[in-house]
């Protein structure tokens, strides 16, 4: 809605208050003029503000979305390192077991040759049973570090575009406030 001045009347005003009437006129033409090119109406504050809205809105889908993406990720590494450990667990079982039953078969020939036999394959099947599960810690505290370093990449960039959208609403406040 456009604003309307009595520009007749306030000359009238300028002029009571000792101005000439050029003077008065070219007071209240430079400020109407001033009014007309800097003035943001209802609408504009209304348009903006359906702009800021929606990017808002946008920047929440979108932080949603990659919200979403990365607990899918997390939830498919965590079910991947699952599988793994079991398959791991069932060929250790089926290693343990293959090994058992040679050792029974030769016990008969040489049990003291089994028995130091015995002895380094306790040894070996540990140590691999220790590294498989050094490797899988391993392996879990650098997807953990990684999705850490995503998350905190992601929350800067979301505070730099929220920071960023408050500093224009800032700005757009304080203009309306020194208008009005």
């Amino acid at each position: 809605m456009a604003m309307t001045l009595d520009t007749h009347k306030l000359v009238k005003r300028l002029q009571e208050a000792g101005f000439t009437e050029a003077q008065a006129e070219t007071l209240i033409e430079a400020g109407v003029e001033m009014l007309e090119t800097h003035l943001v109406t209802k609408h504009d504050l209304e348009a903006l503000g359906h702009s800021l809205r929606a990017e808002i809105g946008a920047v929440r889908a979108d932080l949603e979305k990659t919200r979403a993406n990365l607990e899918n990720k997390i939830e498919q590494a965590w079910a991947d390192l699952e599988a793994k450990i079991d398959g791991t667990r069932v060929d250790l079982e089926n290693k343990v077991e293959q090994t058992r039953a040679d050792l029974e078969g030769k016990i008969e020939r040489a049990q003291a040759d089994l028995e130091s036999k015995i002895d380094r394959t306790r040894v070996d099947l540990e140590n691999k049973i220790e590294q498989t599960r050094t490797d899988l810690e391993n392996k879990i505290d650098r997807l953990r570090i990684q999705l850490e370093s995503r998350l905190e990449q992601l929350e800067y960039r979301m505070t730099i575009k929220l920071g960023s959208l408050m500093v224009v609403a800032v700005g757009v406040v304080t203009t309306l406030v020194k208008l009005l």
